[in-house]
């Protein structure tokens, strides 16, 4: 035992140490990490009696391609949907793509490069994440990875045969895995037609003229989910992008930065002589130019950027950073790997709070939490949004006993959602109709946040956790206000705001925002009580933030959408999450936020209590994407 470790060097020592701490990070709590909707959807979809069916109404109907639902497909029909071997391949390819990348650095590079380059790969969120993902992300790295690694035997002049056909086989799993696959696959090739030797070259060119047919029968369905409206959602990339996706792959740590930047500065010093080879070239382009591709069709075509889809250049750009440390000493190397790997797994569990957020799923919080209200004595009625497959696999696989009503398919106009109005348990509904609830419930018994999901548990009775707004004003038309048009209700002795025929805008109500809020995960609350004097009255209640002149957003609210009768006072409501509109680099101390009734129909109507309130919102919403504020 002792002769065998002292055969084992120091690069091996800390490789196998690095390896282990990888595993660690990303099968940790994998049991309890929760399935997202993106992967319960890609379970549903797997559950058809045939491949053909499979083909027919899933993969044309998605905007993949076809390789992770064939997997899912036949993997469910043996493990079933259990959670954990639902999402297990993905976390064996996340734990093989560790002596991929280790082996491909030390090929490009040297071992010094591949300690630093795995330190920093398996110790970030951005490979955390999708290690415990079962969608085509980890498995795009880990494909691309390998893939890459025959590649660079081909244009190494190591034309083995079978190292031909390793590379056509993982370039065309690739390219079927998913779409920026098989962008980064065609990136390959052609890089390649650069550096491959002449002698090879012939060979080269048919192998992946192989890889491109291969792709080709695949057309028709290509043809059909390019028609497929489930990317909408996306919008197009500013062009900080590139900006914003690298302080996300560094957990948006200054430290973390600070010590890759040293370590980069420190080397290129200190290397005397060029020491940069050509893989440097070749890792910054096999990263660079998917993202341009990407780019530019999300600018010009159909946004597609999104940061999970760049997990497939993403090894080839930490390769890129740390390929200019090859002539580092070996304290300096040791030194530099604990730093890195220190400083990411505390910004991991720290400040990204990475694996409590996983652990809270959507629709596994919103059976829990509702299940130990219940068994606390609790007896709500209960609203949910979400996909019905979503909340049943959770139901089922809890055993939950209680009723509920499921609004995502048919979620009602705000005048039906008034009328029935009865429930106070609300998990992922609209904030505009949250505060309906509130007209009849206004207290919070509980409150829960996670990615992506607000779980409210509303009261008529004041709680010791009842949140009190930042702002609440509210404009009323009261005796003393000086604008026109102020009428008095006779019976009531109540002021409010007559609008009269042909008359289209009326007063507003204007608070300085950007000197209230510090961060745009606050909950905008808005709303005007309007007395219509007809059918035909049409408005809209607006909301408007300037920065100045410069207007950054504007969203209206129908009066349609909520008027039950023409005889009554009615509260029109228009709620919102700040950062659902705007950026927090949009705000400044000068930016204002109005609201205003716009009276389209210019017919006679009266309005009042135009009120605005700043609450305290969800600042877990994107926690996986973006900086959690303190």
């Amino acid at each position: 035992m002792n002769s065998f470790f002292k055969k084992i060097s120091w690069e091996q020592y800390s490789y196998y140490l690095i390896s282990l701490i990888g595993i660690l990070l990303f099968s940790y709590n994998i049991t309890e990490t929760a399935l997202n909707p993106d992967e319960l959807s890609a379970i549903e979809r797997s559950n058809f009696n045939s491949l053909s069916d499979l083909f027919k109404y899933s993969i044309s109907t998605d905007s993949h391609p076809p390789l992770i639902q064939i997997l899912l497909y036949y993997w469910t029909k043996i493990i079933g949907g259990n959670s954990f071997l639902v999402k297990l391949p993905f976390l064996l390819m996340a734990i093989f793509s560790i002596p991929l990348m280790y082996k491909l650095a030390t090929e490009w590079f040297s071992k010094n490069v591949a300690l630093l380059s795995l330190s920093f790969f398996i110790s970030i969120q951005f490979t955390v994440i999708y290690a415990q993902m079962a969608r085509p992300y980890i498995s795009g790295l880990f494909l691309a990875l390998f893939c890459a690694l025959y590649w660079s035997k081909l244009i190494n002049n190591k034309a083995k045969t079978s190292y031909y056909i390793s590379y056509i086989i993982l370039a065309i799993l690739l390219s079927f895995n998913h779409y920026y696959g098989t962008i980064q696959v065609g990136v390959i090739g052609i890089v390649g037609l650069f550096f491959v030797k002449k002698q090879n070259f012939v060979k080269y060119f048919i192998a992946n003229t192989l890889i491109l047919l291969s792709f080709l029968i695949y057309l028709p369905y290509l043809r059909l989910q390019m028609d497929v409206e489930g990317l909408t959602y996306i919008n197009k990339p500013e062009l900080s992008f590139i900006v914003d996706f690298l302080f996300y792959i560094f957990q948006f740590s200054y430290l973390s930065i600070l010590v890759v930047a040293g370590i980069i500065i420190y080397s290129i010093i200190i290397n005397k002589k060029k020491s940069v080879n050509k893989f440097t070239l070749i890792a910054f382009l096999l990263f660079a130019l998917p993202f341009v591709i990407g780019f530019v069709y999300s600018i010009t075509i159909r946004p597609i950027m999104l940061y999970r889809s760049l997990i497939h250049g993403t090894p080839f750009l930490i390769l890129f950073l740390f390929s200019f440390s090859s002539k580092l000493k070996k304290p300096l190397i040791l030194l530099c790997c604990t730093l890195i790997i220190s400083i990411n797994i505390y910004s991991l569990i720290q400040h990204r709070n990475h694996y409590t957020i996983a652990e809270k799923g959507i629709a596994k919080t919103g059976i829990l939490n509702t299940m130990k209200l219940i068994n606390d004595g609790y007896n709500p009625a209960i609203l949910f949004n979400l996909y019905e497959f979503n909340l049943n696999y959770y139901y089922r696989l809890y055993g939950a006993k209680f009723e509920y009503t499921n609004m995502f398919k048919n979620e009602p106009s705000p005048k039906d959602f008034r009328k029935t109005n009865e429930n106070v348990i609300a998990f992922n509904i609209p904030l505009n109709l949250i505060s309906i609830i509130n007209e009849d419930f206004p207290y919070y018994q509980f409150i829960d946040y996670g990615h992506n999901f607000n779980y409210y548990v509303f009261s008529k009775n004041t709680s010791p956790n009842q949140p009190v707004p930042l702002i609440d004003t509210t404009l009323n038309f009261n005796k003393k206000n000086e604008l026109k048009n102020i009428s008095i209700d006779s019976i009531t002795n109540n002021s409010y705001y007559q609008f009269h025929n042909l008359e289209e805008w009326g007063p507003s109500l204007t608070i300085p925002l950007g000197k209230i809020i510090h961060n745009t995960h606050q909950i905008i609350k808005t709303s005007v009580s309007i007395l219509p004097s007809n059918n035909t009255s049409e408005g809209v209640l607006v909301f408007e933030i300037k920065d100045n002149d410069n207007q950054i957003a504007w969203r209206g609210e129908d009066s349609k959408k909520w008027i039950t009768n023409i005889t009554n006072w009615q509260t029109i409501h228009y709620n919102l999450q700040l950062n659902n509109i705007v950026s927090s680099t949009q705000i400044t101390p000068n930016t204002k936020l109005s609201i205003y009734y716009w009276n389209k129909s210019k017919t006679p109507v009266a309005i009042d209590n135009l009120s605005i309130s700043v609450w305290e919102g969800n600042k877990l919403i994107y926690s996986l994407l973006e900086v959690i504020p303190e």
